[in-house]
């Protein structure tokens, strides 16, 4: 499953930096003659306005492939090349995924923290997870409880907690 997860969240993430440069490219008169979601061989293929808008076999990366991208190209004396826009437009075609990437960051720390809030540090620790048949398990400790005190030492954050209780490995301690 954890495959699964990282190939689908890859995927947006490479859809989300190719469509930067297929928007920056559009912007400046770049013709786009490829959009393909994962690398070739392709699987289906469709034109829609003026470009090939492809899946292909291979579920990693992707690319937004430019008229006059490789200098060599016949293409590259037409007007809607890539080698023919300033280095200023080059620039924006370069730089579109990755201020894309940077758009997508910010959109998902928006609705994260809106849904879960901002966090903030406090002068108390939270059990966040608690493993199973561990003495902590055996005792009853729960996640979400809060640890105040360690054999009667005030503890207010996690590396406090955990130095603390280091000092008593393999002996008994006493939380509040």
């Amino acid at each position: 499953m954890d495959i699964i997860i990282f190939v689908v969240a890859l995927s947006v993430l490479v859809l989300v930096h190719e469509f930067g440069h297929f928007f920056a490219a559009k912007a400046v008169g770049v013709k786009v003659e490829e959009f393909g979601l994962g690398l070739p061989p392709k699987i289906i293929g469709r034109k829609k306005w003026g470009t090939i808008w492809s899946l292909n076999w291979l579920p990693i990366g992707g690319f937004c492939k430019l008229e006059g991208e490789n200098p060599s190209d016949e293409a590259v004396k037409s007007k809607t090349s890539f080698m023919h826009k300033n280095p200023a437009q080059k620039a924006l075609v370069v730089l579109g995924g990755v201020l894309m990437n940077m758009v997508l960051a910010v959109a998902i720390f928006a609705v994260v923290y809106t849904i879960l809030g901002v966090p903030r540090t406090t002068e108390q620790v939270k059990v966040l997870a608690v493993a199973k048949d561990s003495p902590a398990w055996v005792q009853e400790i729960k996640e979400g409880d809060w640890v105040a005190k360690v054999n009667g030492i005030i503890v207010k954050k996690p590396d406090e907690l955990t130095s603390e209780v280091a000092k008593y490995k393999g002996k008994s301690v006493e939380l509040e």
